[in-house]
């Protein structure tokens, strides 16, 4: 019996649906597209959320810098002993950076490399680099797997 019950109330919705069409279609598509806009939304942001702390996982919390006439310079290497010596620190490593002048905007990017230790952390973590260009079809191995880069 307790089927026939909700059998009855599908019926009752689907015969007021089909009585009164022009009133409740366009609900059914307004609702639709708020679902669809409020989904895809929490998709983006989750999913940008979670590829920042994957990425933020592999960036240093305190980054050292020398300022020479308003410009950023390399720190001397021979400073990392004493960077280490500082309480709380865990470790001094060598970055590979640059700056790259966007003329469209004017502005100036710092861009961040990787090191060699890095590329065995990220591995270890389940990150790969591939080896390839957006622009042109990625380079693979025989057996079609892509190659990594380091």
């Amino acid at each position: 019996m307790g089927i026939h019950k909700h059998l009855n109330v599908i019926d009752y919705v689907l015969s007021s649906v089909v009585r009164r069409y022009a009133s409740h279609v366009p609900v059914m598509v307004v609702f639709t597209v708020i679902v669809f806009v409020a989904a895809s939304f929490l998709f983006t942001i989750r999913s940008l959320s979670w590829e920042a702390r994957r990425v933020l996982s592999f960036s240093p919390e305190i980054t050292v810098q020398y300022l020479a006439g308003g410009r950023q310079v390399p720190v001397p290497l021979n400073l990392a002993g004493a960077l280490r010596g500082i309480p709380g620190v865990g470790a001094a490593r060598p970055r590979t950076w640059g700056y790259l002048y966007d003329r469209i905007s004017g502005a100036n990017y710092t861009v961040w490399g990787i090191g060699d230790g890095d590329v065995a952390r990220m591995r270890s973590a389940g990150v790969s680099l591939e080896e390839g260009s957006f622009w042109e079809k990625p380079r693979r191995r025989r057996d079609g797997s892509l190659r990594p880069v380091g």
